[in-house]
């Protein structure tokens, strides 16, 4: 019975957080709508579902997350059953981490591991988001587990065991299935005969390549080709091109982060370079390549850029690809609360280690495993979401360091006031005292890059974004202010204004807007979207709006005649239709009563639910003294639209005056 209470109180205790956080997501944009990957899983999971998962896409991401989605889907529909299922397995996760402190330490370091793990930020925050860390981890910490449980047993068939976890971890991340050739060094370095050893190894690399290979397979049968798993190494290129700075940055050609935008963009410009259609496997191979070739070109850039990745990797910062950290945060109290991040943990870990060193060949297979995913951010890229797989390993070393440092620290104290003691032993402790100081002010610099990842503008930005698609204009609105408040020189940001109040019918803002957009062209990453480039037509059109705005309404009554031409020339009526209210307001304003009401009258008749037309055409009802018609017309702009609060308060006024 002792035994199970620790491992069942972790479990509740990292349960009980989780569904705190995913409680706290309800309703907020993080949970309400997709982002990238995830809404690429959750389109792959519908396309299982109806039996239309068949081609290039199989392999073109992952195999192993749409399928998990599709097996919870068949049974519950809905995101939030997939919530419920990875905090559950995250919380397994966390006992099967305090396990596996116990097993390279003692009972003491397993039930803090437990603890730790249950309480870790980005652990918590993973499993509410459609991604893949919560399995992943789930799988790697078994593997590891199972090798401890070999370690002891020595029996092949617990070999093969944990290969198999580490090949379907390998399914959602394809670097974790390098510690197979990492792990022959700890299979050898165990006590006994060498060729038992590696015949266990080589039953750990079969349990690993069964399931990778029936994936290989199945891409040979549909590209004809060997594919490995997927074709996400094309992502080597991101990582090694002029433009490369050690995270996540799309390349030029690539418009979007989204599935079509970064998959169909690519394999449409490296067609366009080839001059013809390519497969997603040609493409990804003819980035590879590219990749390859600049690296050997510019070693003294990759070496730089070999620092920078490093140092990336071991920062506090969460960088992400897909949701944001940082931006979850600000809609959850309970992931705000919680007190452990990588920064924290990578200091006590290496105080852990420090006073561990004697008996590092005993914790040998947790180095190797710490090993792959530092050294695939240096052939890759940098991603919190990809070093996750790495924090299961280092919590148990981070308890030890936290134990050693604090319960030496007590154990001193209570010498120290019987008086059979000296409160500080300087020589004992030194090595892990420098380590755990090295480490903390390694990880936790920022520089100006890394200070962006966490800064949020983009995150709301892209939301912002989503939110338009869908129709939800007032949510829109709402993100790209927030972005804003962040940064007021965010043009992207100002650009989606501009579109949003250009939706709207309010040109005014629309112009102001993007006249801002223009001005705030941004450098480094974050050009893509942003007002780099306007065609001929928008640089008229946004002269026009100033000279209106300036009170120059003849100037700008000449601009907007000119494009209302032009548009109308082109059958764009909706641009048409626009010009063509900014026309009649200049009429009006000239006091041109008559070719004012023309213009309305005309968009009226083309469009009778074209709510600006009424109110226009009411204001100069208004001006001509027919208080009555003026009345009419601004309650049908309301009737319209409900919410045309100009038109309501126009109406409020006129009619007080009676």
């Amino acid at each position: 019975m002792k035994k199970i209470i620790a491992p069942l109180s972790i479990f509740l205790l990292a349960l009980l957080i989780r569904f705190a956080y995913l409680l706290s997501l309800r309703g907020t944009p993080v949970t309400e709508l997709l982002l990238i990957d995830s809404a690429t899983y959750e389109r792959f999971a519908r396309l299982i579902l109806d039996g239309r998962f068949r081609g290039e896409e199989i392999y073109s991401m992952n195999i192993l997350y749409p399928w998990f989605l599709a097996m919870i889907h068949r049974v519950v529909d809905g995101v939030t059953p997939v919530f419920v299922v990875q905090a559950i397995l995250d919380a397994a996760t966390c006992v099967m981490i305090g396990r596996l402190g116990a097993a390279h330490f003692d009972r003491r370091t397993g039930l803090w591991s437990g603890i730790i793990a249950a309480f870790y930020g980005p652990f918590v925050f993973y499993t509410g988001a459609l991604l893949t860390p919560a399995v992943i981890n789930f799988f790697c910490v078994a593997t590891l587990l199972l090798l401890a449980s070999y370690a002891v047993s020595r029996r092949g068939r617990v070999a093969f065991l944990a290969g198999l976890a580490l090949g379907i971890a390998s399914l959602g991340r394809g670097n974790s299935v390098l510690l197979v050739p990492f792990a022959a060094w700890w299979f050898i370095s165990l006590s006994g005969p060498r060729r038992i050893a590696v015949r266990h190894w080589a039953a750990f690399a079969a349990g690993a390549a069964l399931l990778l290979t029936g994936v290989t397979a199945r891409n040979y049968f549909v590209e004809g080709k060997i594919v490995p798993l997927s074709a996400n190494y094309a992502a080597f290129y991101i990582g090694h091109n002029e433009k490369s700075n050690g995270l996540y940055t799309l390349p030029d050609f690539v418009k979007s982060a989204d599935f079509e935008g970064e998959v169909g963009g690519t394999r449409k410009a490296v067609g366009r370079l080839l001059g013809r259609e390519v497969t997603v496997a040609e493409s990804a191979a003819y980035l590879f390549r590219a990749g390859w070739r600049h690296m050997v070109r510019h070693p003294l850039d990759e070496a730089f850029l070999a620092m920078k990745k490093f140092y990336y990797f071991w920062n506090d910062v969460e960088s992400g690809t897909n949701l944001s950290y940082y931006f979850t945060r600000d809609f959850s109290v309970p992931l705000r609360a919680l007190p452990f991040t990588f920064g924290w943990l990578v200091p006590f870990a290496a105080a852990g280690a420090v006073a561990n060193r004697r008996e590092w060949r005993h914790h040998l297979i947790l180095y190797l495993h710490m090993a792959v995913y530092p050294a695939t951010a240096l052939l890759f890229f940098v991603s919190s979401e990809y070093r996750l797989p790495l924090v299961p390993a280092i919590i148990p070393f981070a308890a030890a360091g936290a134990i050693g440092a604090f319960g030496g620290l007590g154990a001193r104290l209570r010498r120290h006031r019987s008086g059979t003691g000296r409160l500080f032993a300087f020589p004992a402790a030194t090595g892990p005292l420098l380590a755990f100081l090295a480490a903390a002010l390694f990880c936790n610099f920022r520089s100006p890059l890394l200070k962006a990842q966490s800064l949020k503008r983009v995150d709301y930005l892209n939301f912002g974004v989503l939110y338009a698609r869908e129709g939800k204009l007032d949510r829109a609105v709402a993100m790209f202010e927030r972005s804003l408040d962040i940064d007021p020189r965010f043009g992207p940001a100002h650009e989606a204004l501009s579109d949003i109040f250009r939706r709207r019918g309010d040109d005014r803002r629309a112009a102001a807007e993007l006249e801002l957009a223009r001005r705030y062209r941004l450098g480094g990453q974050y050009t893509r979207g942003g007002a780099a480039r306007y065609d001929e037509a928008t640089e008229a059109m946004l002269r026009a709006a100033n000279l209106y705005n300036s009170g120059e309404y003849a100037a700008a009554l000449k601009g907007f005649t000119l494009l209302h031409e032009r548009y109308r020339a082109a059958e764009d009526t909706v641009v048409a239709q626009k010009l063509l209210n900014n026309i009649g307001l200049c009429r009006y304003k000239l006091g041109e009563f008559d070719e004012a009401e023309e213009a309305f009258e005309t968009l009226i008749e083309e469009d009778p639910g074209y709510a600006k037309a009424y109110y226009n055409l009411g204001r100069v009802r208004e001006a001509e003294g027919r208080r009555a018609e003026a009345l009419r017309l601004y309650e049908n702009a309301f009737a319209v639209e409900p919410f045309y609060d100009k038109a309501r308060q126009a109406w409020k006024k006129l009619a007080g005056k009676r």
